[in-house]
């Protein structure tokens, strides 16, 4: 069965990106691996609590991912599509190529941001860091 490797971030772009997967997944038979890099998790976590109150923040967003992740999995169940679900840690663009090369993904599904091409130049994009690393075909959702 082929794999489609979906990279969300759990911004409103996340509901088109799955959209997108859903319809893709639903005509080709593929299962979807949902990936999510959390900024709260792992040893490089960015945010670092420093104290009792922002261990709890902190701990309630992480709660709130794993949230996110069930519901977007629930989404795909409910449509008979095969799915699962990995939160990540550490940088953005290793941990998803970590991933999909464990998972030996054949598709990645993944929302662009950037409608600046001056922007997209100079900062470059995660999905074209992707395509670069893995070799595989890479679906970019535009923002709505």
């Amino acid at each position: 069965m082929k794999t489609i490797l979906v990279c969300l971030d759990f911004t409103d772009i996340s509901d088109s990106v799955m959209e997108e997967a859903c319809s893709f997944a639903s005509k080709t038979g593929a299962a979807l691996h949902l990936v999510y890099v959390s900024p709260y998790r792992g040893e490089k976590a960015t945010h670092v609590a420093s104290a009792e109150g922002q261990t709890a923040s902190i701990s309630m967003k992480m709660t709130k991912e794993n949230q996110k992740m069930e519901h977007f999995e629930s989404q795909c169940r409910e449509k008979g599509i095969a799915v699962d679900g990995s939160i990540l840690s550490g940088n953005v663009s290793d941990a998803i190529t970590n991933k999909a090369k464990e998972l030996e993904i054949n598709y990645i599904i993944i929302g662009s941001r950037t409608t600046n091409a001056a922007t997209h130049v100079i900062k470059g994009s995660v999905g074209a860091d992707l395509l670069k690393k893995l070799k595989k075909p890479v679906l970019l959702v535009p923002h709505k």
